[in-house]
């Protein structure tokens, strides 16, 4: 091999002007360098027993934080998460999407030298989606039995019914009740039946094995049905592109209308829920200024409708425009809508405004909903994918009592 006199040189004086330069006193490191901040420490965590992945948001206490958001950093296992909100002593924290019993949280702040101590955390998943369905299934009507199962209508990816099927509190899931059409809404009534509606002018319910050629409550073919609610008694409450608001009696079928002056009566509906001795309906209002999306509720007294209230209109609320395609309540009153876009799930309270639900880990549409124990169960799209699947979403509450089952 030929040596190379110059290079052999080169490579010579450049080490000696790297030993000379760290005697002079050159070097990056800097033994008198003063931190401009301590290091931050975590002393705890909240909630203490652990919280969700990805959601908002969990709160670490402790010393040494910034009050500019900027400026901190978190991790979870190594995986970032969002700082939402900064205090010296108090982040408030989106954790990482990850999950874990034991997650190595630390946080550093900017101008401290080194990160903070380590403390441990668990992390639980707040989407459950249902077992072996992929992008090439649709779930529309969604409902539970008073087992806890959950009962919904299937499409395949060309929009072709399957029959209703069942996912069993085991994981299993099987088929329920055959039938070629598709239930835009379904609910399990005091009789253990399965009613539905599939936008025409009809209550289904169950008999004999199947359910297609089982209308019960039969209105006018001008009407169209497109959701359902038990109230009290034996009444179930139907609303779609109507001139009125249906009351069915599944005692006997018999169907009773209610309408008024009032152009809530008359609006394309496409949700409802009964709650705390009032019903609720949303959906589209035509208007001078063009179709807006609006909530209503009613006083329901002896089983009739009174008192229309406009509850507020979701283009002023939320400076969105979206379709709202179903509505529902948890324990603590807070109101739950489908919709068209975003994740396809916005929380609204009078204290707490409009919301959207969970960001980045589910997406629209929310086409139906139903409650099992702290889980909202909703036919939605998991982040990710692209058609609607039944998912246990993990809301950390129970939903408000639903009349059409005990529980």
């Amino acid at each position: 091999m030929k040596f190379d006199t110059k290079k052999s040189l080169f490579i010579l004086l450049f080490f000696a002007i790297g030993i000379t330069s760290c005697r002079e006193g050159n070097s990056i490191y800097n033994p008198e360098y003063e931190p401009s901040k301590a290091d931050p420490v975590i002393t705890s965590i909240t909630p203490e027993d652990g919280y969700l992945s990805g959601i908002d948001s969990i709160i670490v206490h402790g010393e040494n934080f910034s009050d500019d958001v900027d400026e901190m950093t978190i991790s979870f296992d190594g995986q970032t998460g969002t700082i939402l909100s900064a205090t010296p002593t108090k982040l408030g924290v989106r954790p990482a999407q990850i999950i874990g019993d034991e997650i190595e949280v630390r946080v550093s702040s900017r101008g401290a030298i080194n990160f903070s101590n380590t403390v441990t955390y668990k992390l639980e998943g707040a989407i459950n989606s249902i077992p072996g369905y992929n992008q090439t299934h649709n779930s529309t009507g969604i409902t539970r039995n008073a087992d806890g199962d959950i009962i919904f209508s299937l499409q395949n990816e060309s929009g072709a019914n399957q029959g209703i099927k069942v996912w069993r509190v085991n994981n299993d899931v099987e088929d329920y009740l055959p039938s070629s059409s598709n239930w835009v809404a379904m609910k399990i009534g005091p009789d253990g039946l399965l009613y539905a509606v599939r936008g025409i002018y009809a209550v289904y319910r169950e008999n004999n094995g199947g359910i297609d050629n089982s209308p019960y409550a039969i209105g006018d073919p001008s009407e169209s049905y497109r959701n359902l609610d038990f109230g009290v008694g034996n009444y179930l409450w139907v609303v779609g592109d109507n001139e009125d608001i249906i009351r069915a009696d599944i005692s006997d079928g018999s169907i009773e209308r209610f309408g008024g002056s009032e152009e809530v009566y008359s609006a394309n509906l496409r949700a409802v829920r009964y709650y705390n001795d009032q019903l609720f309906v949303a959906g589209s209002f035509e208007g001078t200024d063009g179709t807006t999306q609006q909530i209503w509720s009613f006083d329901v007294n002896d089983n009739s409708l009174s008192a229309p209230q406009h509850i507020f209109t979701i283009e002023e609320e939320s400076g969105e425009t979206m379709q709202i395609l179903e509505i529902t309540f948890d324990e603590d009153g807070i109101m739950y809508l489908g919709s068209t876009i975003g994740s396809g799930i916005y929380t609204w309270s009078e204290e707490e405004g409009f919301n959207e639900m969970y960001p980045g880990l589910i997406k629209a549409s929310g086409f139906s909903f139903t409650w099992l124990d702290n889980f909202l169960v909703a036919s939605i799209t998991n982040n990710g994918e692209n058609t609607r699947h039944p998912t246990k979403i993990d809301i950390r509450k129970e939903g408000a009592p639903y009349l059409g089952i005990t529980n």
